[in-house]
Parts: C-alpha cells; sequence; structure tokens
C-alpha cells in the first residue's frame, strides 16, 4: 500500500497506526448519539474485526482500532447494516458535538441534539480549507466549550421584568451570575443590562412570583476557537439567532466564508486574524439578510391576536414568500385551519422546545 493510499483511507476515517498493517476506524457520530442497535454493531464489530475494545474520543466519537488492513471493507459493509457510518479526516467538517440540551437538562435552554443532527446532516464531511470542528452548548453552563470550536453554539433565555408582579425581593440580583440585574434603592424598576446578561435564566428560575419572565430563547454563535498546540477561544459575534433555521443558515454563511478566504492547512481562527472579524460580520449579516425567512413569535398571545398578527406579518410578504411562526401548542390547530382557509400553504410543523413552529407560504395576490 502507498502513501497515496494511506491518505485516501484516512479521508474516510480510516487511520493507520503505529503497528504497520493494523488501522484504527473512526466512527461517524452525530452530538454523542448513538442507537441501542449501533451499540451492539460496534460492540459486535470491535470483537470480530479488532481486539474487543474501542476508544472515546474527545469529540464525542467511537474509533475501534487493530483492524488489519484487508479486513477495513469487511467491518465498513458490516457497520453499514447497522446504520453505523465511518467517520471522516482531513480538511473537511468534523464531528458535530453537543450536550443533551433541554430535553434531558433541566439547564437547557435549547434542544442541542436536534440542533447537533441537523448541522451533521447539511455540513458533515463536506470541504474545507483544513479540519473545522463545530460544538453545541445547550445553555450558559457551556459543557461543550463553544469557545474552543471553529464555530460553537451556545444556547440562551433571554429575561423580561413584569412591574405588576414584583414584590422587589431581590432575589433575581442576588442569584445573577453577572450582576447585570439591579433594583436601585428606591425600587420602583428592575434593570436588567442584557449586553452583560450571560442567558443562564437564573433570575426566571429563582423568582417566586413570576415577575422575571422568559422573553425568549435563541442561540449565540462564537468563530475562530481551537485548541491542540497553539490554543485560542473564539470571539462571540454580534446578535443573537432565535430559530434552528437561522443557526444553521448562520453556521453555513461562516464556512462559505473559510471557503472563501481561508489558505490550504489554515484553522479559521488564522484566517479571522489575517482577514479581521468585521470582514466575517459582514459577510453574514449580508448572507443572513439574503437567506433567512422571516419569524415571527407569537408564544406569548392568546386567541385570537395569534392569527391577527400572522395575517398581518403575510400581509408584507411577497406571493409564494415564507413566514415561519413560533406558537404554542394550543393556538396551532385554530392558526393553521385559518391560514388554509385563507389560500395559504402550511409546508411544515416542528415542535421547538416548548412550542411548535410552522413554515407558511404565502397564497397568491388575492389571499
Amino acid at each position: 500500500m502507498n502513501e497515496a493510499d494511506y491518505k485516501e483511507l484516512k479521508k474516510g476515517g480510516m487511520m493507520r497506526q503505529k503497528e504497520a498493517g493494523l488501522f484504527s476506524v473512526r466512527l461517524h457520530v452525530a452530538g454523542g448519539k448513538l442507537t441501542t442497535v449501533q451499540l451492539r454493531a460496534i460492540h459486535e464489530a470491535a470483537d470480530r474485526f479488532g481486539r474487543g475494545a474501542v476508544h472515546l474520543t474527545s469529540r464525542q466519537g467511537v474509533e475501534i482500532p487493530f483492524i488489519p488492513a484487508d479486513s477495513l471493507a469487511a467491518l465498513k459493509k458490516f457497520l453499514a447494516s447497522s446504520g453505523v457510518g465511518v467517520g471522516v479526516c482531513g480538511p473537511t467538517v468534523r464531528t458535530v458535538t453537543a450536550c443533551q440540551g433541554c430535553r434531558v437538562c433541566p439547564s437547557g435552554a435549547i434542544d442541542s441534539p436536534a440542533l447537533a443532527e441537523a448541522v451533521d446532516r447539511e455540513f458533515y464531511g463536506k470541504p474545507a480549507p483544513h479540519k473545522f470542528k463545530v460544538g453545541i452548548s445547550g445553555c450558559a453552563n457551556n459543557c461543550m466549550k463553544a469557545e474552543e470550536n471553529d464555530i460553537g453554539i451556545k444556547g440562551y433565555i433571554e429575561p423580561r421584568w413584569s412591574r405588576e408582579a414584583c414584590t422587589f425581593c431581590r432575589l433575581c440580583e442576588t442569584v445573577c451570575p453577572t450582576k447585570v440585574v439591579r433594583i436601585p434603592e428606591e425600587g420602583g424598576i428592575v434593570e436588567v443590562d442584557l449586553s452583560g446578561c450571560i442567558g443562564c435564566g437564573d433570575c426566571i428560575e429563582s423568582c417566586p412570583t413570576g415577575a422575571m419572565e422568559e422573553d425568549h430563547r435563541g442561540f449565540r454563535l462564537f468563530a475562530g476557537g481551537k485548541f491542540g498546540r497553539i490554543p485560542s477561544l473564539g470571539e462571540k459575534l454580534p446578535g443573537d439567532l432565535r430559530t434552528r433555521e437561522e443557526a444553521i443558515a448562520a453556521i453555513g454563511a461562516v464556512i462559505e466564508f473559510f471557503r472563501a478566504h481561508g489558505k490550504p492547512r489554515e484553522r479559521f481562527g488564522d484566517t479571522l486574524r489575517r482577514t479581521g472579524v468585521p470582514a466575517l460580520e459582514m459577510h453574514l449579516n449580508e448572507r443572513m439578510a439574503r437567506s433567512m425567512t422571516p419569524v415571527l413569535d407569537i408564544t406569548g398571545d392568546v386567541c385570537p391576536m395569534t392569527f391577527v398578527k400572522v395575517r398581518m406579518k403575510l400581509a408584507n410578504i411577497e406571493p409564494s414568500g415564507k413566514l415561519m411562526v413560533r406558537l404554542k401548542e394550543a393556538a396551532l390547530k385554530n392558526v393553521i385551519s385559518s391560514l388554509k382557509a385563507e389560500g395559504h400553504r402550511v409546508s411544515r410543523v416542528t415542535r421547538q422546545d416548548d412550542a411548535f413552529q410552522i413554515e407558511v407560504e404565502r397564497g397568491g395576490a388575492g389571499a
């Protein structure tokens, strides 16, 4: 086997070991999730083709070491029959890591695994100037170390204060880890400096009367981080993303920028040091303005205002244009039936955390 053959095998996740003729095979894992069927297949594969052991990587991956070169094709075929793919190496978008998110973790602000699976489907294995890593943390606790990735996502909850229910007990002020919640001595108002808010939601969780409530949840984007020999932390990009679709579009725009400006074997953070972060911000703003579907959040509204707001928003959209609507389950059936009655098309309905999101295609000029 010549050097060119070794390089091709490595691109497909089959890395030669120190011992001649043996390979460690990297498997495709998205967001750290493997089913029991996949785990049993990996177990059997390690016994049948390797030496009965696997290695858990630092990025939630699995590798099966000690695979003879003449068993690589058979191993790949065996794993594929149980839905286990081999991974990638080289200048590509690598494994997407994620915490367990709001479906499991009490602190979770976003559904990290669902976003990881969507990002994986869209970008995994796609070419880039150098390795490109994505990590998704579900909340401000940042278990997946968003700033250490080429692109990091961190979920957040933005608070909103309601004067009517507030007793000025100061619990929100006490628990705030960044001390951006402030109640003047004379009382009367609770001030929240959102520019310094990390979106942890502690003030909301601690409030005994519900005066500090959730305004919305979303995604914060960090770019240019890496670990390794010369570590550096990524920078937070301005603006926050409200929907999963926005987060995916933003990641796509960042990868597009890297492909346009990155040099071979140059990590993304080094590219940003050459171009300057403002160049990325400008590209991101232009790209998002071109590609993003407008979003209307009516989770805080009640009937009949839910559909009234949807109708008003659609009036400003061209025929066949799209609108994303976030709403509570109680309003879902009524809004969908009203949309259809007025000639609009609901092309997709997805659950997002404790709400639903529907994609609406505006009907003709008379709709």
